[in-house]
């Protein structure tokens, strides 16, 4: 039985040599540009903070806290059975400037998005809940939800998403095949686990951006000369700093992704087992509207790469993303 995540069919989707790096190299991902271990000390606070609502515990925000806390002072991150350094440090002057920013964004958070969370009767079901799925004979698709909420025998799946523009991300988030595997994973997973559940389950990305909200910490605001905030500086719209993507696709659209993705997951499967190298597998690179990437901007290989402005493969169902902007 060969156990693949999302990550290996979203990576295969974009560049098999990245796939090949990744996983038949066990290469260490490249600078990607951002500090090791920011989205993930807001995940373990929102987490926490998910889980002691779900408890019953009107803690919630110290709980958050306590948790970031604790995982600042371990210094290390567990993912997919790995360690990681945290990559932000309480001994340095910048790791106290992001760790005071990173709170801010927690505070903010808890105070906007967290509140709305529950309105109209949604209320938690788990938090970071494990599951696993035959997807195709011999080949198990195994991940973490980060967030399951319940309205009567409605559900919605969420999936956290700290990022530093948010606009961007959304873009992205559109093109990205993860966005398709999360929902076939849920559909599937969830008649397993909750048989309640009815009709199709509802998708939330949730972005908090890495920035210090207006008002928060030591932050210096630039205003213009009527004393208000300059736009190419801040904005006090919590949409520019918080923002949910809701979405679900129709049966038809679902299946058609699920048939590729199961090719997907058989060709990851191979090239796990055989070792295939393919790094010669480009296209001519298209426009990032047409489903095209650029390496460049997104993947944490492209020093080692070198190469340049080279295309990668896209999934067919890529155009009906973009056509279908369900903010």
């Amino acid at each position: 039985m060969t156990t693949l995540t999302r990550s290996h069919l979203s990576t295969l989707s974009r560049c098999r040599r990245k796939f090949f790096y990744t996983y038949n190299l066990e290469l260490e991902a490249g600078s990607s540009g951002g500090v090791s271990g920011e989205g993930t000390l807001l995940h373990v606070g929102l987490a926490a903070a998910y889980k002691a609502n779900k408890d019953g515990s009107t803690d919630a925000k110290p709980m958050g806290y306590h948790a970031m806390d604790a995982l600042i002072d371990t210094g290390t991150y567990e993912y997919h059975g790995k360690q990681y350094p945290l990559g932000i440090s309480k001994d340095t002057e910048d790791g106290r400037e992001a760790i005071g920013r990173l709170y801010d964004v927690f505070d903010y958070y808890m105070e906007n998005q967290y509140a709305n969370s529950f309105q109209d009767g949604w209320a938690v079901v788990d938090v970071e809940k494990d599951f696993s799925y035959e997807f195709a004979p011999g080949i198990t698709i195994e991940g973490t939800i980060d967030l399951v909420m319940r309205k009567g025998s409605l559900y919605s799946v969420w999936d956290h998403k700290s990022v530093s523009n948010i606009k961007l991300a959304l873009a992205y988030l559109k093109l990205d095949s993860q966005a398709y595997i999360y929902e076939i994973m849920a559909n599937h997973v969830f008649k397993l686990l909750y048989p309640d559940a009815r009709g199709e389950v509802e998708m939330v990305w949730n972005f908090l951006k890495r920035d210090r909200p207006p008002g928060f910490g030591s932050r210096i605001l630039r205003k213009n000369k009527d004393g208000s905030i300059a736009k190419n500086n801040a904005s006090t719209n919590p949409e520019d700093y918080l923002r949910q993507h809701r979405f679900h696709h129709n049966e038809a659209e679902l299946f058609s992704a699920e048939r590729e993705f199961r090719n997907l997951a058989i060709e990851a499967d191979q090239r796990l087992r055989n070792d295939i190298d393919t790094e010669d597998t480009y296209t001519t690179r298209t426009s990032i509207k047409n489903g095209g990437e650029a390496c460049m901007n997104s993947c944490s290989f492209f020093e080692r790469c070198a190469a340049e402005l080279v295309g990668h493969r896209s999934p067919v169902f890529v155009p009906a993303l973009i056509a279908g902007d369900t903010d």
